[in-house]
């Protein structure tokens, strides 16, 4: 598979991960995109909407956050939060 399908499908699978995880019912999936933001001017999220999330992605990926890691810089949109799964998955 090349890395574009792949960062494709992740994408996808971040979006649907939002979605379930958040009940967002009220938002027009087919609008998001992977430069959609995360708060203001987009998804609209909390911090305790962010921590679910996290959540979410700790046991959908198997991968583990550290505390120590800088949350806002990951999670702004979701391509960022796409490129953080793929770099905590081959790291």
């Amino acid at each position: 598979m090349c890395i574009k399908q792949g960062r494709i499908e992740m994408t996808e699978k971040v979006i649907e991960i939002i979605f379930s995880a958040l009940n967002l019912r009220h938002i027009d999936r087919a609008k998001v995109t992977s430069s959609t933001p995360l708060t203001k001017g987009g998804l609209e999220l909390d911090s305790i909407d962010i921590l679910e999330l996290i959540v979410n992605f700790e046991n959908s990926f198997g991968i583990k956050l550290n505390e120590s890691e800088e949350y806002a810089l990951h999670f702004k949109n979701v391509g960022t939060i796409v490129d953080f799964v793929v770099s905590k998955k081959n790291g």
